[in-house]
């Protein structure tokens, strides 16, 4: 199966639409392809949106996305020994970055203001470019964003 973030079904009324693929933890399948949705939904015919995936940073799309991970204080989480027995050789983990990118972040302003600490010539724009690319989703900016 192809990662995806999305999936199209028909509901029980034969509407099709759009769910996010989290939808489909903890569904009950039966073996005609019906699958009940945690929520009680009844959906069929279900095709799978393929998420565009693309890890290949340059080292300066890189050092921002590192910026950002030490901004956020994830560096546990999305760094790890490509060997227990080599401690000391540790790599950028995409997919954990990806989980982190499916939690609730502070605002785009004030993970910017963060690391530009680190890194003062970086626009915002260049930095939520890097953020899409990493595949996490890109966090809100403007009045509604959550302040921190």
């Amino acid at each position: 199966m192809p990662s995806s973030s999305s999936f199209i079904a028909a509901t029980t009324v034969g509407e099709r639409r759009t769910f996010a693929i989290e939808d489909l933890h903890q569904g009950i399948s039966d073996p005609e392809g019906n699958v009940q949705l945690r929520d009680g939904t009844h959906v069929h015919a279900l095709e799978l949106g393929p998420e565009l995936l693309q890890y290949t940073l340059n080292n300066e799309q890189e050092e921002i996305l590192c910026a950002v991970i030490r901004a956020l204080k994830a560096e546990k989480r999305c760094f790890r020994p490509v060997d227990q027995g080599l401690p000391e050789l540790i790599v950028l983990d995409y997919a954990r970055v990806a989980e982190l990118g499916r939690e609730r972040q502070p605002s785009l302003k004030a993970i910017h203001r963060e690391v530009l600490k680190e890194l003062p010539d970086l626009s915002r724009h260049k930095l939520a470019r890097v953020l899409a690319m990493a595949g996490l989703r890109r966090p809100r900016s403007g009045p509604r964003a959550r302040a921190d």
